[in-house]
């Protein structure tokens, strides 16, 4: 991702509201502002194992960080997009004692929130994290990722790993990244489950076997998804106006 060499020095008071978001309960005159908007729907493509993406239909009050534009999947899409995602792997690996493998920082809340929803949860199930690349403070993926992995070979020799990603956008990391598990790792083998699959910015020819919503090209946060480290706290996702990051 780009580099913006004169991003301008927050104050105090900004960099307090990212820390920590207002409680929604406070309007406008907080820094919060109400808006009633209709849910977006983002219609799946069907992998292999991939389920029809949904999103909350209907007008619903959701009051937002004074820094969103507008929000794209609220806190209960993303909850119950989750939980079907996480009955269809449990039900996919029910005898396979899969390892789930979390690509840190982005995806920490959706791999936590999947393993939940993996009911029934399958025997032998572990968990664990591999961080593969840092996006920092751009807001564009590199051309040329860099592929550092901290794991412990033996944890992955023989099994069979679901890759948990946040957002598949170029997928030249997760290339590198699924087939170093694959060779180096001696996964049996590997299966890709994102939140977001922005498709319109792939690089490379990989797709998902799992994904919850196509991603319309707009710089998003929320949900674990960041910006120089904000805004990964929101229950929601949304879109961050341009004046935050340009």
């Amino acid at each position: 991702m780009l580099k913006h060499s004169c991003l301008r020095a927050p104050s105090v008071r900004h960099l307090q509201s990212h820390l920590h978001p207002r409680p929604t309960s406070i309007l406008s005159h907080r820094g919060m502002v109400t808006l009633h908007h209709r849910e977006l729907a983002h219609p799946v493509e069907r992998s292999p194992h991939v389920g029809k993406a949904q999103a909350a239909q209907g007008s619903v009050d959701v009051a937002i960080h004074e820094d969103m534009e507008r929000v794209l999947w609220s806190e209960d899409a993303l909850k119950s997009r989750v939980k079907e995602l996480g009955r269809q792997i449990a039900a996919d690996y029910a005898d396979k004692r899969p390892l789930v493998l979390g690509v840190l920082t982005g995806a920490f809340t959706f791999t936590a929130d999947l393993v939940r929803g993996m009911e029934p949860c399958p025997a032998g199930t572990q968990v664990n994290f591999v961080r593969a690349s840092s996006y920092g403070s751009s807001t564009e993926s590199s051309g040329q990722p860099g592929l550092k992995v901290d794991l412990d070979l033996s944890t992955t020799k023989g099994r069979h790993v679901v890759l948990v990603e946040d957002i598949v956008d170029t997928g030249l990391t997760l290339t590198l990244l699924k087939a170093h598990l694959l060779q180096e790792c001696q996964a049996a083998s590997v299966s890709v489950v994102c939140l977001l699959d922005k498709a319109a910015r792939r690089k490379v020819n990989i797709a998902p076997d799992y994904k919850g919503f196509d991603c319309p090209d707009f710089f998003i946060v929320g949900y674990g998804l960041d910006f120089n480290e904000y805004y990964r706290t929101l229950p929601y996702i949304g879109v961050l106006k341009p004046e935050m990051y340009k």
